[in-house]
């Protein structure tokens, strides 16, 4: 079958693209462990040969691009209940059982104080900070990247790295 762009990803598995007689050039994994016959791995093995490029590990860089990749996504796809979250701040020990308890029915004490410091600032203005209040008390769930999470972070001195516990992120 004829194969391009074979390269080893690890030592014994290689991906390249063969051309399929109905689909014409796709993606394939030829895996030793397979034992799908579809493809006859090993036909197409013995007429690659030599014609494979080596592994090559990833570099420090790509190891960490990836991560930061891995972290962007996480944070931008975790998501807890409001009930989830108040949990988690109390088991973190950032509010105490009173703080948590009241946080379930009404805008937590600090979070007004957060908003109230940044209209004073002239950060935010007296409706928009209004309108916070309003859409906490009406939150069902907390996304990682919410943007009540900074003020609620700033409020409470968090670390980026204890947001992210929160939510079961780990860095």
């Amino acid at each position: 079958m004829p194969y391009r762009n074979a390269r080893f990803i690890t030592n014994e598995i290689i991906d390249c693209e063969i051309n399929h007689p109905v689909h014409g050039w796709i993606p394939y994994t030829l895996d030793p462990a397979d034992t799908d016959s579809t493809i006859n791995n090993a036909d197409l093995l013995a007429e690659m040969g030599s014609d494979i490029t080596p592994y090559a590990p990833p570099t420090a860089a790509e190891n960490a691009a990836a991560r930061v990749a891995l972290l962007t996504h996480r944070r931008a796809t975790a998501v807890l209940s409001r009930a989830q979250f108040i949990q988690a701040v109390y088991r973190a020990g950032i509010l105490t059982k009173a703080e948590a308890i009241a946080a379930s029915a009404n805008v937590p004490a600090f979070f007004l104080t957060a908003l109230g410091s940044l209209v004073t600032a002239g950060a935010m203005t007296q409706a928009e900070a209004d309108d916070a209040e309003i859409l906490w008390l009406n939150l069902l769930q907390v996304e990682r990247n919410h943007p009540f999470l900074p003020i609620a972070q700033g409020a409470l001195n968090l670390t980026t790295a204890q947001v992210d516990a929160l939510f079961g992120i780990g860095t």
